[in-house]
């Protein structure tokens, strides 16, 4: 069953990556370079999953994934946090 899947990330090749890895599954991938541009596509659409990168522009995904927890119609999608960051606060 394919599944629309929200990526956010200001890095293009992390994008890129995340989006030919997801889509060769069948999944429906929606691609954003930051926090910003993610929820102005939540506010009218509602995926399956997302995957938030932890740092970026506008808005960090820490952030994104605390307002959309406040949304009932959104509370319920699960939300992956990727970072590149190795220190025990961000973990």
């Amino acid at each position: 069953m394919p599944y629309t899947i929200l990526v956010a990330d200001d890095e293009p090749a992390i994008r890129t990556m995340l989006e030919v890895i997801l889509s060769a599954d069948g999944h429906e991938i929606v691609t954003v370079p930051d926090g910003k541009a993610a929820l102005d596509y939540l506010r009218d659409h509602t995926p399956d999953a997302m995957l938030l990168d932890i740092k970026m522009p506008h808005m960090d995904g820490f952030e994104i994934c605390s307002r959309v927890k406040r949304v009932k119609r959104l509370r319920d999608i699960p939300v992956l946090l990727l970072t590149g960051f190795d220190d025990d606060q961000t973990r």
